[in-house]
């Protein structure tokens, strides 16, 4: 088993639609309740991210792991319908996932409509921005968090940052590319991720993992988190 450096997450679309209500969009981080759907969903395969930055890149904290609610998140005071794109690879390999997130809206009293599957879907939402809530997964392309954050949330030049960039961000993301010193870094990084927290703009959901099996004759098997392909396939041999 390896784990890549991504995360499957959910973006809240927080310049149009209803969950431009700051309000609203904190229930609906509330009613994700991302630990329990996790657990019905992967169970020992997976565990809840408890940072959106991946673990080995500045800016991860364990620290912050999920602690199960005691009681299930309250119903909204209204019934909300909301967009939902989902991301092709997320909904290929994170189905079961999917199902239970669903299922934990419409227990808050959301109701989703599935507007986006494809590569094709995501693309034309990209340009129409017709879309309240995205669940997707982010591959980092090089090991460095400005990888994830500047590809991901910049508001200009960011996959997402249509959905929720902003100046504050952005300030964030160029703050990180200058400073040198890691633990500054890491710090400034800490102060992105609760900006995002603190607009519920954005929810960590997953570090999906990635499982590989290999004969009995088979030596020299190994996988990194780090390079495509992700065996090593001339270190294979037979025994």
């Amino acid at each position: 088993e390896s784990h890549r450096l991504s995360v499957a997450f959910a973006g809240l679309n927080s310049h149009s639609g209803p969950l431009a209500d700051p309000g609203l969009r904190r229930a609906v981080v509330r009613a994700l309740d991302v630990e329990t759907p996790v657990r019905r969903a992967l169970g020992r395969f997976a565990r809840p991210a408890p940072s959106l930055i991946p673990p080995g890149l500045l800016g991860h904290d364990d620290s912050l792991a999920l602690v199960s609610a005691v009681e299930p998140p309250p119903a909204l005071a209204y019934d909300v319908r909301l967009r939902v794109a989902i991301g092709p690879g997320f909904g290929r390999t994170l189905k079961p996932l999917v199902v239970e997130l669903l299922a934990a809206l419409e227990r808050a009293g959301v109701q989703p409509e599935i507007v986006a599957t494809t590569v094709e879907d995501i693309s034309r939402i990209h340009v129409d921005h017709q879309v309240d809530l995205v669940l997707t997964t982010w591959v980092v392309d090089y090991p460095d968090s400005d990888s994830l954050v500047s590809s991901v949330f910049q508001s200009e030049e960011g996959a997402y940052g249509w959905l929720f960039g902003s100046p504050e961000i952005d300030a964030l993301i160029e703050r990180g590319r200058d400073l040198i010193d890691p633990a500054a870094r890491h710090a400034n990084y800490r102060q992105l991720e609760a900006v995002l927290v603190r607009d519920s703009l954005v929810v960590p959901i997953v570090y999906p993992p990635d499982g590989y099996f290999a004969h009995s004759d088979i030596d020299g098997a190994s996988s990194s988190a780090l390079t495509y392909p992700v065996i090593a396939y001339e270190t294979l041999r037979l025994h």
